[in-house]
């Protein structure tokens, strides 16, 4: 019984040893349509309640300067791929359906291709311009 629990406890101290050795972040990003300045409690809003991403907010890291355009497709390619949407194809929130001008590069590399090539297991919801 002493020899099973010795080695439980070694195997248990190098699972942990292992898990405590990833010192990636982990990393969520939302990305919402048409929000105000008052849209998320943690950017000052007294008029939504929002207690669940206020303390993502606390305990990680926020956008407090950025750029984005007027349009939800655009943002969002500009997003994926750090290139500005002139650059990427992404002008309009019609770029990439039947018949518009779509990527104007194929080695524009996504940014969920990267945090894969880096180790992370990447995933999304809701819509999203897949980019690489």
């Amino acid at each position: 019984m002493k020899k099973i629990l010795t080695a439980l406890t070694f195997i248990g101290a190098v699972t942990l040893n292992l898990l405590a050795a990833d010192q990636r972040p982990n990393i969520i990003f939302f990305l919402s349509d048409d929000y105000g300045l008052d849209g998320v409690g943690c950017y000052g809003s007294d008029t939504f309640k929002t207690p669940n991403i206020d303390a993502l907010a606390r305990s990680g890291l926020r956008f407090e300067n950025a750029y984005c355009t007027p349009l939800c497709g655009p943002t969002r390619s500009l997003f994926n791929t750090g290139r500005y949407g002139f650059r990427t194809g992404g002008i309009s929130n019609g770029s990439w359906r039947p018949g518009g001008p779509g990527p104007t590069s194929r080695a524009d590399v996504g940014i969920a291709k990267l945090l894969k090539q880096a180790g992370y297991a990447p995933g999304h919801c809701g819509k999203w311009r897949q980019v690489g």
